[in-house]
């Protein structure tokens, strides 16, 4: 309790609170790019991982598909086939119907990945945009900090002179002498 009484610095602190919270805006702007920052890294490498899954993915589409069973059933329909060429063209139509269904499946999987990356690629310029505002205001900052700072210099070097001005003005005050003391002196030397 002693510590805090003896301290002579409360009233100092009361006018330096504008400069902590400059300061703490200047902190709290830096903080929030960096996890700003962070945030738009994590989802450039999201959208990264997202195009290598969809390039790894087959990319035998439904109408090539459709196309190759559509093809085999008009063989089997208008060609004269044997029972056995027939039962085996009947199982390639089945097994590409099965090819089919996974295509389908792969496309609604490719669409919902490409429909995430462009979510993310306008997260992304929306953080983007974030980013610049936030680097034009942390410049204005900078800029306010180097005109204060400036102004402190120029204050600080105007004190140090007007010191050295006045004193010179003193002195030369004494060298003039006004007709009041003048004459104030003869009255005193006469007596």
């Amino acid at each position: 309790m002693e510590l805090t009484e003896g301290k002579p610095e409360m009233p100092a602190e009361a006018p330096a609170e504008p400069q902590k919270e400059k300061k703490n805006a200047f902190v709290e702007l830096t903080t929030a790019m960096k996890d700003k920052r962070q945030s738009l890294m994590s989802k450039i490498e999201e959208i990264k991982s997202l195009r290598e899954k969809l390039q790894g993915m087959n990319k035998v589409g439904v109408k090539a598909l459709t196309k190759k069973k559509e093809q085999l059933e008009f063989k089997v329909a208008t060609e004269a086939l044997t029972l056995d060429k027939e039962r085996a063209f009947m199982k390639t139509i089945k097994g590409l119907e099965q090819e089919i269904k996974q295509a389908q499946a792969r496309e609604e999987e490719r669409k919902k990945i490409l429909s995430r990356i462009k979510s993310l690629d306008g997260e992304i310029e929306a953080l983007k945009n974030e980013l610049d505002e936030m680097k034009l205001s942390l410049i204005k900052l900078r800029e306010e900090r180097k005109k204060k700072r400036a102004e402190y210099k120029k204050r600080l070097e105007g004190k140090e002179a007007a010191p050295r001005q006045k004193a010179p003005l003193k002195k030369e005050e004494e060298f003039f002498i006004s007709l009041e003391d003048i004459a104030i002196m003869k009255k005193g030397n006469s007596n």
